[in-house]
């Protein structure tokens, strides 16, 4: 069940201090682009406090976007990723994915929200 799946991806954010220590006083609401479909990630203080999962309206009132399409992300997802697709930055400056909104928000929080998306992209929803 996809709110099951949810509920673990919380628990792992949640529970991994890394991403605590790096997240501790970051809060922002940001989209997930999969061609178009998106999913909506909800933060307070490090915190994954919501995630609302294949949206199909343009997402609205998100600091920023990430967004590429279905093949991207999949080969993003593998095990040994080809070079251009093993990290989000790289994803990003090949022109694979873009990001767009407050790009500052993102840059400052990179490592967090990498952290983030590793590990939404590993969980089966």
């Amino acid at each position: 069940m996809i709110s099951d799946a949810i509920n673990r991806l919380q628990e792992q954010i949640n529970n991994d201090p890394e991403l605590m220590r790096r997240g501790k006083y970051f809060s922002t609401k940001f989209a997930l682009g999969i061609d178009n479909t998106w999913t909506m990630f909800v933060i307070d203080d490090g915190k994954l406090v919501e995630v609302l999962v294949e949206v199909r309206e343009s997402p609205k009132g998100t600091d920023f976007i990430i967004k590429a399409d279905a093949e991207t992300w999949a080969l993003f997802n593998e095990a040994n990723p080809k070079p251009g697709y093993q990290d989000l930055t790289a994803l990003v400056e090949t022109r694979r994915a873009r990001v767009s909104g407050d790009v500052i928000l993102w840059l400052s929080n990179m490592m967090y929200i990498k952290g983030v998306i590793n590990k939404f992209v590993s969980c089966e929803l």
